[in-house]
């Protein structure tokens, strides 16, 4: 009796695809069972020797070899094709076919760690020149994010690749994102950094990166720059105060502090907003800024970490960079949100080049005084970036050339730009994007930081799910969300909730209809994924659906109605108007905005209703128990009847309180 490949049985559908392409992997399908039907259930055209060598005769005359000790991508064929062929494909289903008949139990799945992988049998399959590569750059410093599953992977965030282990305890199946020699670059120091996960633990970060000998000069010196501003205001603005912010970027850089240095530029651009007067000027976002950097600042301080500092920090070698030539991007749906300032939009995409997710931005001023609010839709259509609307961005695939990326993954794309429908065939999506185990999604986001600590990169909490089903789809008027239960393929579930908005009211309808109506030919939510209460939740920002055997995409956020299906009112009138915000919801936003206010007035000329209304939100903190942050907001500013004395220190913990809240 000869051994069981146990590599070919662990090939899913998706696997193969990886190693052809879909419709390859659909044409060994239908060839597969057309033979079934002409040979009957007794014969099948694979055979096996007893050494375990396979092979098979096609009724075209092609003959598929797969020796005992061959990877099947490495088998042979007498068929034209250079790459893997649908051969091939079929040779690989047969074999699973035929096993299923001889054993009518099949292998239960298991989580295992490629760590396990022995040096003898890396050596087997893998050049002494990629491994000494790949030795090297685990040296010289990455950061991998590890999980692990019945298909481990790992995302090494240094080099940009994600890695994917397809059979157990065999480094021959790896799938990535980079070129087959990346990949066998990136399966290696996978494989070291996964020998270095603690026991026990199913994910989790792995650094090797050195941590910077000591603390930037110019870090202390931030935080009394922050002071100032505040006190000076922008319309006022102390002078050389943007350049010494500035200068501190570029020191932090030059430290390899990534993350706060990024802070340091995007409020020099926010300064630089406001003396042009650019209506994307946006000054709560400058405060968030500001209080991220010193939550960043005080983390690192720590003596105890809960994730490599790097993470925290930024940094670590980048070897490679996102293409500045043509490239192409895959639209993942748009998203929109209200704030003081006005309306902030932002389109994800994922590069097929190199597998990243990139956000494209576009803000947009909104009156306060406007009798009837625009729609998110109505917006949405007056939205243009190089002449194309922003809605067209999130259905379809950009192509572009001379694109600018920056440190966060936020695109600018160039004047060559073109956008074209796309069929959302997105089960050709990258593997650090796309998720089909909600159980292994849920040990990689538990193993991450919070809020204001993780990573800036676009791609932090956004993920493609793959739905086996929809359950209990409902509007929730108490949370004022439109909810549902997704299903992944082996029943673990994960909840769903968009929040309802007066201007997104028609997506959140729309979202509603598709969710009572079509759930079973719903494929695909895109969107962010957050912990909650032990479980996972999705706020999605678009929606594959089919309708005729035609893929569909809704945008729930800018989308008015459901694409190719007829318009229904789907929330009762009773439900139409969202609640009021909560007590602290309002008392967090009111403070916001009045940091946003004297960061333009500054503190020392601000006005006399900014003093009453300092003092009416201390008072609101106390009634409602925020003890801690009216104690805060008491020290940090002392209005007298000439000027405002400012305790620097309580001032600087007030923009932390309120990044945290955030």
């Amino acid at each position: 009796m000869t051994k069981r490949r146990d590599d070919l049985l662990s090939m899913t559908l998706q696997d193969l695809e990886g190693y052809a392409n879909r419709g390859t992997v659909k044409r060994a399908q239908k060839e597969l069972e057309k033979l079934g039907a002409q040979l009957g259930a007794n014969q099948t055209l694979l055979s096996e020797d007893d050494a375990g060598n396979l092979a098979a005769h096609w009724p075209d005359g092609v003959v598929t070899q797969l020796e005992a000790d061959q990877a099947f991508p490495h088998g042979r064929c007498t068929c034209p094709s250079t790459t893997t062929c649908r051969h091939l494909i079929t040779l690989v289903l047969a074999y699973q076919e035929m096993c299923a008949e001889e054993h009518a139990e099949s292998a239960v799945p298991v989580i295992w760690n490629p760590g396990e992988i022995s040096d003898e049998q890396m050596e087997k399959t893998y050049s002494p020149a990629q491994i000494r590569k790949a030795k090297k750059w685990f040296q010289d410093g990455v950061l991998v994010e590890l999980a692990l599953s019945e298909k481990p992977l790992a995302i090494i965030e240094t080099i940009g690749v994600a890695v994917r282990f397809l059979a157990p305890g065999d480094p021959r199946y790896v799938q990535s994102d980079g070129d087959d020699n990346l990949t066998a670059v990136a399966a290696v120091i996978a494989i070291l950094a996964f020998r270095r996960l603690p026991p026990g633990q199913t994910a989790g970060y792995v650094s090797t990166c050195p941590r910077p000998p000591v603390e930037p000069d110019r870090l202390p010196s931030i935080g009394d720059l922050f002071v100032h501003l505040l006190q000076c205001g922008l319309s006022q603005l102390e002078p050389g105060l943007r350049d010494k912010l500035r200068r501190a970027a570029k020191t932090l850089h030059e430290h390899d502090w990534l993350w706060p240095a990024s802070h340091c530029e995007r409020l020099v651009e926010q300064i630089d907003r406001y003396h042009r007067r650019d209506g994307s000027f946006s000054p709560s976002q400058a405060i968030r800024h500001m209080g991220e950097l010193l939550c960043r600042r005080r983390a690192l301080a720590s003596p105890a970490l809960s994730a490599p500092e790097v993470v925290i920090r930024g940094g670590g070698p980048q070897r490679v960079k996102e293409r500045t030539g043509k490239s192409r991007y895959i639209g993942l749906g748009c998203r929109m949100r209200e704030d003081s300032d006005g309306v902030l939009a932002e389109v994800f995409l994922q590069s097929v080049d190199t597998g990243a997710l990139v956000i494209l931005e576009k803000r947009q001023k909104t009156s306060k005084e406007e009798a009837a609010p625009h729609s998110n839709h109505q917006i949405a259509q007056r939205m243009y970036m190089l002449q194309h609307p922003i809605h067209d961005y999130g259905k379809g695939q950009v192509l572009t050339s001379g694109a600018k990326l920056s440190l966060d993954n936020r695109m600018t794309f160039g004047r060559q730009t073109a956008v074209n429908p796309q069929s959302y065939q997105w089960s050709t999506l990258r593997q650090n994007l796309l998720m089909e185990d909600f159980d292994e999604l849920l040990r990689r986001l538990a193993s991450r930081l919070a809020g204001p600590f993780r990573s800036l990169k676009a791609n932090e909490n956004f993920y493609v799910l793959k739905v086996a089903g929809v359950a209990n789809p409902r509007f929730d008027s108490a949370s004022q969300c439109v909810r549902a239960d997704l299903l992944d393929a082996k029943g673990a579930s994960m909840a769903l909730a968009f929040p309802y908005s007066t201007r997104g009211a028609e997506g959140a309808e729309a979202l509603l209809q598709l969710l009572r109506m079509q759930s079973a030919q719903i494929s695909y939510v895109a969107g962010a994924v957050t912990e909650h209460t032990h479980a996972l939740m999705i706020e999605p920002i678009s929606i594959v659906y089919s309708v005729n055997q035609q893929a569909m995409m809704l945008q729930p956020y800018i989308d008015a109605s459901l694409p190719g299906i007829p318009a229904t009112h789907a929330l009762p009138a009773a439900n139409r108007l969202a609640l009021e915000r909560s007590a602290l919801s309002q008392l967090l936003e009111d403070l916001d905005q009045l940091l946003c206010d004297l960061l333009i007035t500054g503190i020392r000329q601000a006005a006399p209703n900014a003093q009453c209304r300092w003092r009416e939100i201390t008072q609101q903190c106390e009634t409602i128990g925020l003890h801690r942050l009216s104690q805060i907001m008491s020290r940090a500013i002392d209005w007298r009847e000439d000027n405002a004395a400012t305790t620097p220190s309580a001032l600087l913990n007030l923009l932390i309180y309120l990044r945290l809240c955030k």
